[in-house]
């Protein structure tokens, strides 16, 4: 970049249409970069593909929920703690709480900890 564009930047300021158009086209890049792109068409086997993940998607979060419903019946139901559920499930004991709290289902035991607004 020569001496004159430095010049001819400090006249018409650094956010000019001028400078911004020397310090673009110095870098080796195009004058616009926000021209529109050409117009792209995915193709058949792109948009089946994508919905094929979706549709696979969809189906990891129904039976996600449906695993996490039956944790929490079975939390419920059983009697044990959060702990010791977690015990036998892939889930930490922090996530069991949170699929309980989900579920309405109460912890086992008050909390020992109480709030300093009570």
């Amino acid at each position: 970049m020569g001496a004159d564009i430095f010049g001819k930047i400090a006249r018409h300021g650094t956010t000019s249409a001028f400078a911004k158009e020397a310090l673009w086209n110095t870098r080796g890049m195009t004058a616009h970069p926000k021209d529109p792109k050409p117009a792209y068409e995915p193709s058949d086997d792109l948009k089946q593909a994508e919905q094929e993940m979706n549709d696979a998607w969809d189906a990891y979060e129904r039976k996600r929920h449906a695993y996490r419903k039956v944790i929490a019946e079975e939390l419920r139901a059983s009697g044990l703690s959060q702990g010791k559920m977690a015990a036998h499930l892939p889930y930490t004991e922090e996530t069991v709480r949170d699929i309980a709290r989900e579920y309405g289902v109460a912890p086992k035991r008050k909390p020992t900890v109480k709030s300093i607004k009570d």
